[in-house]
């Protein structure tokens, strides 16, 4: 057996690690009309910025995927051949709580938007509890990118980021605070997104190109 550590550490070369990633959520439109509101009212007045979301985010995971197979026969032998591709549909974030509370708010915000109980205002021009995505992402849904960073300088000086993007996604789910007598433990919270599906955002071949020209037009349009 030739392999050695040295082959190992060849090609590894810079392992991905567990902790370099980031997470970018832009807001659903109807936030933006209810910041709006606030500023006018004396309330919260913008949302966080991608930032927060970068730095704030203390765990979460790239999404998995399962494509099933059907069985079909030929001469008496049976041969699996690709069947439907099922996503898991849920993804968790975990976030670190500011002083402020400022991120909880905002998804607490984001989930009474959806599901609104005291007020009609804006339920009929946004169509936000009716159109999910919706034009010009005016609906309750957002497309959320999570990308697996590189390792630093081993990158041979360039930015390595495998990212993905999570379609239509919306909080389902935010998970309580605990609270207790012990001294100096940050407090943090779990936001449970559902989704459609996720893909790749940069892939080889003539689907990547065809991927990437995608989402230049869809951000020319907004």
């Amino acid at each position: 057996m030739t392999n050695t550590v040295t082959d190992l550490l060849h090609t590894l070369k810079a392992p991905a690690l567990s902790s370099k990633y980031e997470i970018t959520i832009t807001p659903p439109l109807v936030l933006m009309g209810t910041n709006i509101l606030n500023k006018i009212l004396g309330g919260q007045t913008k949302n966080p910025s991608q930032n927060d979301f970068k730095v704030l985010a203390s765990a979460t995971s790239l999404p998995g995927k399962t494509i099933s197979t059907v069985e079909v026969y030929n001469r008496g032998r049976k041969y699996p051949i690709r069947g439907v591709a099922t996503w898991e549909h849920q993804w968790d974030v975990t976030f670190y709580n500011t002083y402020d509370l400022k991120l909880r708010k905002f998804f607490e915000e984001w989930m009474y938007n959806i599901d609104k109980f005291d007020s009609m205002l804006f339920r009929t021009p946004f169509m936000n509890n009716y159109f999910g995505a919706g034009p010009l992402n005016s609906g309750y849904m957002t497309n959320i990118k999570v990308a697996q960073l590189g390792n630093g300088a081993n990158c041979n000086g360039k930015q390595v980021r495998n990212e993905y993007e999570i379609v239509h996604a919306w909080p389902i789910k935010i998970s309580d605070v605990g609270l207790s007598a012990e001294q100096g433990k940050a407090t943090d919270f779990t936001v449970t997104f559902a989704y459609d599906w996720w893909e790749p955002v940069n892939t080889n071949g003539l689907s990547g190109a065809m991927n990437k020209l995608t989402n230049k037009i869809s951000s020319f349009f907004g």
